[in-house]
């Protein structure tokens, strides 16, 4: 919160060399482009500093299978900052930055960071990200072994913003639903990992939906997609005061629109030792799938903004709801958690439990406050020291 931030960044600053925290209320500026698009269609390690200014038109478009490498590089776009539209490639984008530019044609939104069309590796590692779209990764053509995989570790997200632009500013009420990280429809998929990322939203300068979302996708019975050691902070509408309809939240475990379709589920996830604070509608959840879990979280909410102001979407902090009525919802469960959310009316809605499985037990209830919320970021930045871990690029 603003009014805690001195004493905030004085700790940043002390154990920035260890961390490579930033003050999440001044980030650095960011860098100019100086080169234009760039369409990479043979392997290699690239470095540049590439910017779109055709919202049509990526800043980095991916066009080979063979491995790629993005290395420290600053990608703007007012589109996508790097598609991945060829089928099996193999990208790695490390000690990167990568920023979103306001479309300026009203009704257009920000672009996704990364767009990826059934990869074979991904690898995103050390990245600061700010004002696009987030991660997108839809289905997968890996065969899951440690250099065919998903691993997108120690990134800095901020504020990532589905709001429509008017042009010269972005709409209060017409928001795309992004996410920070989203797979959609990634099967069967093991040695998984996202980890150790810092996400922080600010309200009123983003609109994100689910921070995390595992929309039909699924690890494996001997090798679960792994989500862990996270800091997620703020989830709100564009106007958390007065819009009552904001459905996003913090980490979607599980979630479907399908149903009835158990091939297609989500499944075999295991969520732990994550901070979620003030993702307003609810902090971690279960909707659909079977055989996931999540444990040893935190979720804090007190329902304020920084000023005092109440938001209005406040709903629950943890839920295992079978939402879509599945014949096959099982064996879902959550354990060994903590949880202080204020929900509607200022009450306490810690958790929700309906349709949750036998190994649900021993989740504690604390009292939200402002003060609980700003110290969950100084335990994020200690436990990143005690590990000797940093986020975004060195």
């Amino acid at each position: 919160m603003k009014k805690q931030m001195p004493a905030i960044f004085i700790l940043c600053q002390i154990i920035a060399f260890f961390v490579g925290c930033s003050n999440p209320d001044s980030p650095a500026p960011p860098p100019t482009p100086t080169d234009s698009t760039i369409t990479i269609t043979s392997g290699g390690t690239y470095t540049g500093n590439w910017e779109s200014t055709d919202p049509a038109v990526a800043a980095v478009t991916i066009a080979t299978t063979s491995a790629v490498i993005i290395s420290n590089s600053n990608i703007k776009s007012k589109g996508i900052g790097i598609n991945v539209p060829t089928a099996g490639a193999d990208l790695t984008v490390i000690n990167s930055n990568g920023y979103g530019i306001n479309p300026g044609v009203s009704g257009n939104y920000l672009g996704r960071f990364i767009n990826a069309s059934q990869p074979k590796n991904l690898v995103i590692e050390h990245n600061y990200i700010e004002h696009t779209g987030g991660i997108y990764v839809w289905r997968f053509s890996g065969d899951g072994s440690s250099g065919q995989t998903i691993k997108i570790r120690f990134n800095s997200f901020k504020n990532i913003d589905g709001r429509a632009s008017t042009g010269s500013g972005f709409s209060n009420t017409d928001v795309y639903r992004y996410q920070a990280i989203q797979f959609d429809t990634v099967k069967g998929l093991a040695n998984v990992e996202i980890a150790w990322n810092q996400i922080i939203n600010e309200p009123y300068n983003s609109a994100v939906e689910d921070n995390i979302s595992m929309f039909n996708a699924s690890g494996t019975s001997a090798n679960k997609i792994r989500i862990h050691d996270n800091y997620i902070k703020g989830a709100y509408p564009p106007d958390p005061v007065n819009d009552a309809s904001y459905t996003g939240g913090g980490i979607m475990c599980g979630d479907s629109s399908k149903g009835s379709d158990e091939a297609d589920s989500p499944a075999y996830l295991d969520v732990y030792s994550n901070q979620v604070v003030a993702t307003t509608n609810y902090g971690i959840a279960i909707a659909a799938g079977k055989n996931i879990s999540f444990h040893h979280n935190r979720t804090i909410a007190s329902g304020y903004l920084s000023d005092g102001s109440w938001i209005k979407t406040q709903n629950i902090g943890m839920y295992i709801w079978n939402y879509n009525n599945e014949s096959f919802f099982s064996n879902n469960n959550a354990w060994n958690n903590v949880s202080g959310w204020n929900g509607p009316g200022g009450h306490p809605n810690d958790y929700w439990f309906p349709d949750a499985g036998s190994l649900t037990k021993n989740n504690t209830s604390v009292a939200p406050t402002t003060a609980l919320e700003n110290a969950e970021f100084s335990d994020w930045l200690t436990k990143l020291s005690i590990n000797s871990f940093y986020v975004g690029p060195k």
